[in-house]
C-alpha cells in the first residue's frame, strides 16, 4: 500500500508537470497564432482600405467630370432652347435697359450743361476780345482772368490763344510802325520815362526801367503802350514774353525778384 500511494504520487506529480508543460505549450500556441492572426487581420484591413481609398478617389473624379459634362450638357441644351434665349433677353433688358437709360440721361444732362456753359464762355471771350481790339484795358484784363477761371482745360486753351492772336496783332502793327521810323522799344520807353530815371546813370538806367514797365504792363490803359512794353521787357530781360501775356510776367517776376523791385 504505501508502495502504491508512492507510485500514485508520481504518477500524478508526473501527469501535473505534463499537464503544466502541455497548457504552456498550448497557451504559447495560442498567443502566437493570435499574434499572427492579428497582423494579418490588420494588414488585411489596410490593405483593403487603401485599395477602398483609391477606388472612392477614382469614382468621386469620374462623379465630378460626370456631374461637369451633364450640367454642360443641361445648360447646352437649354441654351438651343428659343424660349430660354428670349427669356435671357427679356430679362437682360428690363434689368439692362433702364440702368443704361438712366446713365445715357445723364451723360447727355452733364453734356449739355458744359456745353451751355462753354458757350456762355466763350460769349465772354468774344466780348473781351473785342473790346481789347478797340484799345480797352478790361478787355486785356479779362481775357487774363479768363484763363485762370476757365470751366475747363479747351477753354483755357481758348482764352490763352485769342489773347496771343490779338497780342500778336498788335505787335506786328507796332512792327510795321517801327519799320517806317526806326522806332526802339527801349530808346522809346527811356524817352517815356526820363524824368523817372534821370538820376541814373545810362546802365543803370536800363536796369531801372525794367520795374516801371511790369508796373506799367499791369495798369497802364493804352494798349499800343503797354505792347511796347512788352517789347522792351522782352530786350531788356532776354525772354520771349509774348505781347499781353502778363501770366508768363509774374511767373518770371517770382524767380527774379530783385530785377523786378
Amino acid at each position: 500500500m504505501a508502495a502504491m500511494r508512492a507510485d500514485v504520487r508520481q504518477n500524478l506529480s508526473d501527469v501535473k508537470a505534463e499537464v503544466r508543460q502541455n497548457m504552456s505549450d498550448a497557451k504559447s500556441d495560442t498567443k502566437a497564432a493570435v499574434d499572427n492572426t492579428r497582423d494579418n487581420a490588420k494588414a488585411s484591413i489596410e490593405n483593403a482600405k487603401a485599395a477602398t481609398d483609391a477606388q472612392i478617389s477614382q469614382i468621386r473624379d469620374r462623379s465630378a467630370g460626370i456631374a461637369v459634362s451633364e450640367a454642360q450638357r443641361r445648360v447646352d441644351e437649354a441654351f438651343r432652347n428659343r424660349n430660354i434665349e428670349t427669356m435671357v433677353e427679356n430679362a437682360a433688358s428690363r434689368e439692362v435697359a433702364p440702368v443704361i437709360e438712366r446713365q445715357l440721361r445723364a451723360e447727355v444732362d452733364r453734356a449739355m450743361l458744359s456745353l451751355q456753359s462753354d458757350n456762355s464762355f466763350l460769349g465772354q471771350l468774344a466780348d473781351a476780345g473785342s473790346y481789347l481790339r478797340g484799345g480797352g484795358r478790361p478787355g486785356l484784363d479779362k481775357l487774363v482772368e479768363s484763363q485762370k477761371n476757365a470751366p475747363s482745360e479747351n477753354m483755357r486753351l481758348r482764352a490763352a490763344s485769342l489773347l496771343e492772336a490779338i497780342g500778336n496783332d498788335y505787335k506786328r502793327s507796332f512792327t510795321k510802325e517801327s519799320a517806317n521810323g526806326e522806332v526802339d522799344p527801349v530808346q522809346q520807353c527811356l524817352s517815356l520815362y526820363a524824368e523817372e530815371l534821370k538820376q541814373f546813370n545810362e546802365p543803370e538806367k536800363r536796369v531801372h526801367l525794367i520795374p516801371i514797365l511790369l508796373r506799367e504792363i499791369r495798369r497802364n490803359d493804352d494798349m499800343f503802350e503797354v505792347t511796347i512794353f512788352f517789347l522792351a521787357l522782352r530786350t531788356l530781360t532776354n525772354q520771349p514774353f509774348r505781347v499781353f501775356d502778363i501770366d508768363a510776367v509774374d511767373r518770371w517776376c517770382k524767380d527774379h525778384q530783385r530785377q523786378c523791385q
